[in-house]
């Protein structure tokens, strides 16, 4: 009895040995919020989107009857971007889009007369959207070393300074809806996708694999077919037979693979080698690429972050290639990416969420 209770105790548990979050279940279900869509807050809230829309088409309106570059057109500009900047652009993609439509058309030329950042904004907020407007420039990427090591020195300078709503109706209803229920059985192939690399990186416990196989797999591992689907389906109003097809093969879209990519390395990048080995993880990418090629960890970690960056350049080509997907599906993918390393980019605050 004893040998086995001994036995029992010395059992490895792997990546269980995680320490508890505040975050249970039931303190999450006791955040309330007044800010409904029925209470006044909502309201109003409906009553600015409306006054918004209003200013949009005004704008647009004065621009075509102007036919030159006006105060409208500036107007426009800071319009789309203090909406960027608040958040809530996804309640005018149609006005934003028609005001930029717009704005295209006008004669660069005519621009000259603008000012430096009106120029530049314009610039900007075009190549967002997938304008294939020219920076009249040779690609800045040659810089971005030279800027790194500036964005590095100012964050240095300003380290002080660091410091379910509607989501299950929308998936319902659009599960519901007759073109869909055939798309619905997809999720069970993206399931079983999901569940065979999980098992797979399970395999590859006490085994050091090597980058190229552990990055294949590790984008699914993290969940990027299932979230990706249904983040396709909810976000893409009439899905065409083209998109559809593409949403089924994983290596169709740079955009899809690259954000759960980005997530994945980013997530490798923030956790501490120290800790994974106390809780028996499979290697990350730095182990792999490590033991691949024989270099040391901060050369690992580097080799990393290049691999990032040229994920992210593929992530925005194809955003200006002709995409069969909707432009608010890519952005909701670049937008996982840019989250990922956001809420890494100061270390891992979940697998040893209670010391920190």
């Amino acid at each position: 009895m004893t040998t086995d209770n001994n036995q029992k105790s010395s059992t490895e548990r792997k990546s269980d040995n995680y320490p508890p979050s505040c975050w249970d279940h039931d303190f999450v279900q006791s955040l309330e919020s007044d800010f409904t869509r029925k209470s006044k807050y909502g309201i109003r809230a409906g009553k600015l989107k409306e006054d918004i829309r209003l200013r949009f088409v005004l704008n647009v309106q004065h621009k075509a009857s102007n036919g030159s570059l006006s105060s409208s057109s500036s107007s426009l500009l800071q319009l789309i971007n203090t909406i960027q900047r608040l958040g809530f652009s996804y309640h005018f993609d149609d006005e934003i889009r028609d005001a930029l439509d717009a704005i295209i058309k006008e004669n660069d030329i005519v621009w000259e007369e603008a000012d430096l950042f009106t120029r530049a904004l314009r610039f900007r907020l075009l190549r967002q959207h997938g304008y294939g407007v020219s920076q009249r420039e040779r690609v800045l990427e040659e810089v971005q070393e030279f800027t790194y090591g500036l964005l590095k020195e100012y964050l240095s300078l300003s380290k002080e300074q660091q410091q379910e709503a509607n989501s299950k109706t929308i998936v319902t209803k659009r599960c519901s809806e007759p073109k869909n229920k055939e798309e619905l059985v997809m999720d069970y192939g993206w399931m079983a996708d999901y569940c065979k690399s999980v098992m797979e990186e399970a395999k590859w416990y006490k085994y050091k694999t090597t980058l190229e196989e552990y990055i294949s797999n590790a984008w699914m591992s993290v969940s990027g077919c299932i979230i990706s689907s249904v983040a396709f389906f909810v976000l893409t109003k009439e899905p065409t037979k083209e998109a559809l097809e593409c949403i089924m093969d994983y290596n169709s879209s740079e955009v899809r693979w690259g954000a759960f990519t980005v997530m994945r390395l980013t997530n490798d990048l923030a956790t501490s080698s120290v800790c994974e080995l106390k809780r028996g993880d499979v290697p990350t990418a730095i182990q792999c690429y490590m033991h691949e090629s024989g270099v040391c960890e901060s050369d690992a970690r580097e080799h990393i972050k290049l691999l990032i960056s040229e994920t992210w350049m593929k992530m925005n080509s194809d955003k200006f290639s002709r995409s069969v997907f909707s432009e608010s599906f890519i952005d909701s993918m670049q937008s996982i990416a840019r989250a990922s390393q956001c809420i890494y980019q100061f270390g891992d605050r979940y697998g040893v969420g209670a010391e920190s």
